[in-house]
């Protein structure tokens, strides 16, 4: 399974997380009673990989504080910034672990 697969398929098993990128990001939290683990911004239930692929398909992070606060979900901007730059971090992570397997 390529590291992209395995990143956005929430119901497979959880692809590794080094505790150093969990460290490095204030905004980002992991818990098993949360989305089976997944990623996510805390506080909240919205998982790094939804934030990414919001702003792969072309949201703004303006667009989507707003989209949340409409929701009653309160979340900044700094926060989505941080998990899509978490996200892309996971990715190139994988990306290496996955090469290194292959190697």
């Amino acid at each position: 399974m390529t590291s992209l697969n395995a990143l956005f398929n929430e119901g497979e098993h959880l692809p590794l997380i080094p505790s150093k990128l969990l460290r490095s990001f204030s905004f980002i939290s992991t818990d098993p009673k949360i989305r089976s683990g997944w990623p996510h911004i805390k506080n909240t239930r919205v998982l790094v990989t939804d934030i990414f692929r919001a702003q792969v398909r072309g949201n703004t992070i303006e667009s989507m504080v707003k989209d949340f606060k409409s929701m009653g979900i309160k979340i900044n901007s700094e926060a989505l910034e941080e998990a899509y730059k978490f996200t892309l971090e996971w990715l190139h992570y994988l990306n290496e672990k996955e090469k290194n397997n292959t190697s």
